[in-house]
């Protein structure tokens, strides 16, 4: 995880937040509020890293979500509402989003990855058109049924 940070770091420094850090493999600013969270995929020759940045919501919303079972130690116990934040609130109101858009395709650049704009339309026209090695659908329901011979 900690290569995220270097990608990310220096990108939302450029777009004007420079407290960025990785966090209990969550993305926090101001001191420890939540803006972003990941999950990855590792399999043979293949990786996917995901990252969801929490750009805006609407805060009386997060009252009705409940307190996680499960949940990193730097959250405290705080309730939702003081434990994530909007990034359109710590950003640049008129360009933040797209400081930190072209910032994020600088700094994985800087990393030495190749990054290409693509539409949506086109991300699914090449899904088709060149299905992803190795991916394999799992229907777990199956498994799950006892089987026949173990009914008896």
């Amino acid at each position: 995880m900690a290569w995220t940070e270097r990608l990310y770091r220096p990108a939302f420094q450029a777009a004007g937040c420079g407290d960025f850090a990785l966090r209990e493999n969550d993305y926090v600013v101001g001191g420890g509020r939540k803006c972003g969270g990941n999950a990855q995929a590792i399999t043979g020759r293949r990786w996917l890293h995901h990252t969801s940045f929490l750009w805006d919501f609407v805060p009386d919303r997060m009252t009705l979500l409940r307190q996680p079972p499960k949940a990193p130690q730097y959250r405290e116990g705080r309730s939702h509402s003081d434990f994530v934040v909007r990034l359109c609130d710590v950003l640049p109101r008129d360009r933040g989003r797209q400081l930190l858009l072209e910032a994020l395709a600088g700094a994985a650049g800087d990393l030495g990855f190749d990054v290409q704009e693509r539409s949506l339309a086109e991300a699914a026209v090449a899904l088709q058109r060149q299905p992803l090695l190795g991916t394999k659908l799992l229907d777990l329901r199956a498994h799950l049924q006892p089987q026949p011979a173990e009914r008896q």
